[in-house]
């Protein structure tokens, strides 16, 4: 009978191959082509400058990290849950939806960058403002992703259950929501990116430590090594969160992640 297998460890490890060679490449062709324009460290450091001033300034680094980690952390978990919330809220009633979905789309509208000073004087220059800008960037993929999900389910099934006495908290749990899942995970992971962006925003217009804030710093004393070594930090946050956003993905959701990447699974008899 069928069932799913997973890939060899070998397999993986041939795939990771590719973007391994590929970054090297684009490392190299970077590396050479600095040395040979003799282009001024100021202006573009090459790779080696760059994790050079990664271990020059790695106390600080290490100093400022955690506390824009603990911001993205807030702000990405407070859109996960709003978001799914609101999204289950808009399918549940129409009347609601109505009332809430133009008002969210709207809010999109208004640029969270024009806003983000506005929060500071309201709530001065604590966590909040940071995990507000992180919350409000991240929302929108999660909850537009969550909708798409809940209303994805074919009218047939939803006949079928209801012919069958389900209740609507029934059809949520039984039907709506495992179908939703797939598509909320997919917003979840879009949204990584943006929870980090939106705290290093806050940092910038508030703040006198995060990763944001040492930007300023590096910026202000032209130290591009340093500069570059904090986006690096920054990027590596952003993919620690994805990969754990897609673990987390496969192991809930087996039978979504093989159809999805049918290059990680395979059927046998």
């Amino acid at each position: 009978m069928p069932g799913w297998v997973a890939r060899s460890p070998r397999s993986s490890i041939v795939d990771l191959f590719y973007p391994v060679l590929a970054l090297g490449l684009f490392l190299a062709l970077w590396e050479g082509y600095v040395h040979v324009s003799q282009i001024p460290n100021y202006i573009l450091p090459g790779p080696r400058e760059i994790v050079q001033g990664f271990f020059d300034h790695r106390h600080d680094l290490l100093s400022h990290g955690p506390i824009t980690v603990y911001e993205v952390l807030l702000g990405y978990g407070s859109s996960l849950v709003l978001g799914g919330l609101f999204a289950v809220i808009a399918v549940w009633s129409s009347t609601l939806d109505k009332a809430i979905t133009p008002l969210l789309f709207f809010s999109q509208t208004v640029s969270k960058i024009a806003i983000a000073p506005l929060f500071v004087i309201w709530f001065g220059f604590g966590l909040l403002p940071k995990v507000l800008v992180s919350f409000l960037i991240a929302f929108f993929p999660v909850f537009i992703c969550t909708v798409t999900g809940l209303r994805s389910v074919e009218s047939e099934m939803l006949e079928l259950i209801r012919s069958m006495s389900a209740t609507t908290r029934q059809v949520f749990w039984k039907v709506r929501i495992p179908a939703a899942l797939p598509y909320f995970f997919a917003g979840a992971k879009v949204a990584v990116p943006f929870a980090t962006v939106g705290a290093i925003v806050g940092e910038w217009m508030a703040s006198y430590s995060g990763l944001g804030y040492y930007l300023l710093l590096t910026q202000g004393k032209l130290d591009t090594a340093a500069l570059f070594a904090t986006l690096l930090t920054l990027s590596l946050i952003s993919v620690v969160m994805y990969l754990t956003v897609l673990q987390v993905e496969r192991l809930l959701l087996p039978w979504h992640v093989s159809i999805r990447r049918g290059a990680e699974v395979g059927v046998t008899m």
